[in-house]
Order: structure tokens, then C-alpha cells, then sequence
């Protein structure tokens, strides 16, 4: 079993490998439907050596005793990918404590060499005539570090700057090499914060925690613009490529548009609407902010 903190992108390098190998019918993408599983690989594979079947951690006696099943069958390569450092280190213990045969790969750890085959295979899949020397993957590799999920949207726009100089990088990928209270709301939502990673932000920003409630509020706001368009079907899994070609004001790229998605999948329609009332009704008191905002994470990563 491969344990997996996603977040940037690089993880997908092993995905993909993974995934070559085998007929496209074999790879199971299950999500968090772990139950969906064990019927569809109860029976050794036709035309390839294993089954590749991708998981997403849930919390859970249930969960683990399905994944031990699963796990033991020797046809069957386990991915189970977790967001938060929380739920990383919680499943490395239990899966050692479980005596599963697994490694792990933290893709905020990712290194040197997987971030620049990333870099060039994305670019390359986007516009397969882009020359990228050394010096230029050097340059969008650095100015990467500390983005996660904006990853491959950088890259896409990347693939079609007609000029891709170190100066059109730097000019295209703003510096970002530690969170930024603008960037708080985002990462919360992703699930790239864990609670408390997100209440020492709370902390250090408690004489001015308003531009947490902004930050939080933008993105809140822009999730809640996106709603109607997923529940008329304009947006979904099936259709999220093409949504997102259609509205680049909306959704800058389809990775974006797949962490929407997820998003709604987490987080329910009538909580994100008291999540805004709860922001909207922010008096400015800068005790009363504090205690808004320590509510307000727990609402999003569903604590409450």
C-alpha cells in the first residue's frame, strides 16, 4: 500500500506509473466509496497483473477493516491518499500498528528530480512544442515552492507563454514561499490546512484577525457563485473540463474545477451558507473575530 499527502500535484507521478501498466478498466478510482471495492476485484484480473485502486482516507473502524480485506489481496495495488499532515501521520501509525506492507510519498516533500519531470510532463501535455532548458525548469520549480493545488494551473498558462523567460515566470507566478492570510480561506477549503495547523494561523494573527474572516469570506463567496451551476449539471465530474474551458473567470483551470468539486462533495450547500451568514455577521470586535474564526474552521473541515 502507497499512503499519499496530496496537495501539489507530484504525487500523481506515481499515479500515472502505476496506471500505465494496466488496462484503464483496472484502475479503480473509488473516492471514498471504499464498500464499492471488494465486489469488482474478487476475481484476479484478465489482462493485466494487478488491480489499481485508489482510496481516499475516512475515519473509522469500518473503513480499516474493509482496507485490511482489500489490502491483503495480493492482485490488488492500494493507493489510499490523505489531505491533511493529521490524517497522513495518523495512517502511517495505524498501518503500522496493523502490520500493512506499505511506504509513503508526502507530496510537500516531493523531490527535486519528481517536481521537474512534473513540470516538464505537464507543460508538455498542454503544448508539446514548449523548448524548457534546464535553467527555465530551475526558475518555475523555485517560484512553484510553497502553491499546492494552484499548480497545475500555473502550468497550463505556462504552456502558452509565447515567451518563457525567467521574467515571464516570475512576472506570471507570484513569490510565495509561506501562507499568506490571503491564501488562508483557499487552503482551509482544500483541505490543505489541518485544524491545527489553521488555529496556530488564528494565533498568530489574533490582534488582526479580520483578514482572516476576508480571506476565508472571498472564497467562501466564490464557492457559493459556483453552486447553481453544479446543482443545473452545468458542472460535475463528467462535464468539469469543458465548464471550465467556458468559464476561465469562474475557474482558472480544470485541477481548480476538480477541487471544487470535491469541495461540494465535503462540505454541504446549507453549511456553507451559515458559513457566510456567520462571516457576514462579523461586528469588527477583535475577541469576538477570534472565537468567529476557531468556529468557522471547525464548520469547514466538518469538526462541528
Amino acid at each position: 500500500m502507497i499512503i499519499i499527502r496530496t496537495g501539489p500535484p507530484y504525487y500523481l507521478l506515481i499515479i500515472d506509473k502505476l496506471s500505465n501498466d494496466i488496462p484503464k478498466t483496472q484502475i479503480l478510482n473509488a473516492g471514498k466509496d471504499i464498500e464499492s471495492v471488494l465486489p469488482k476485484v474478487q476475481y484476479a484480473p484478465i489482462f493485466g497483473a494487478y488491480y489499481l485502486v485508489i482510496l481516499e482516507y475516512q475515519k473509522g473502524q469500518q473503513f480499516w477493516k474493509e482496507l485490511k480485506e482489500i489490502e491483503s489481496i495480493d492482485y490488488v495495488k492500494l493507493i489510499l491518499t490523505t489531505k491533511t499532515k493529521d490524517d497522513f501521520n495518523t495512517v502511517i501509525n495505524k498501518s503500522e500498528s496493523s502490520k500493512f506492507d506499505y511506504w509513503v510519498y508526502d507530496s510537500y516533500k516531493a523531490s527535486k528530480r519528481d517536481k521537474n519531470i512534473y513540470i516538464i510532463k505537464t507543460i508538455k501535455s498542454y503544448n508539446n512544442s514548449v523548448i524548457l532548458s534546464n535553467e527555465i525548469i530551475d526558475v518555475i520549480r523555485k517560484r512553484l515552492n510553497g502553491y499546492s493545488y494552484e499548480i497545475n494551473g500555473y502550468l497550463q498558462q505556462l504552456a502558452f507563454v509565447s515567451d518563457l523567460s525567467s521574467k515571464n515566470i516570475m512576472k506570471l507566478i507570484p513569490k510565495k514561499n509561506v501562507l499568506t492570510p490571503a491564501s488562508f480561506g483557499w487552503m482551509l477549503y482544500s483541505g490543505d490546512l489541518s485544524i491545527k495547523e489553521a488555529d496556530a494561523i488564528i494565533y498568530r494573527y489574533k490582534y488582526y484577525p479580520h483578514v482572516l474572516i476576508e480571506s476565508i469570506k472571498k472564497y467562501t463567496d466564490k464557492i457559493i457563485d459556483i453552486i447553481p451551476y453544479y446543482l443545473s449539471g452545468e458542472f460535475t465530474e463528467y462535464n468539469y473540463e469543458k465548464f471550465a474551458a467556458n468559464n476561465k473567470k469562474l475557474i482558472s483551470s480544470q485541477f481548480i474545477a476538480l477541487t471544487y468539486l470535491d469541495i461540494f462533495k465535503i462540505i454541504s450547500i446549507e453549511r456553507l451558507y451559515k458559513i457566510s451568514a456567520m462571516l457576514n455577521n462579523s461586528n469588527g470586535d477583535r475577541v469576538s473575530d477570534i472565537l468567529l474564526l476557531y468556529k468557522v474552521v471547525r464548520l469547514i473541515t466538518g469538526n462541528i
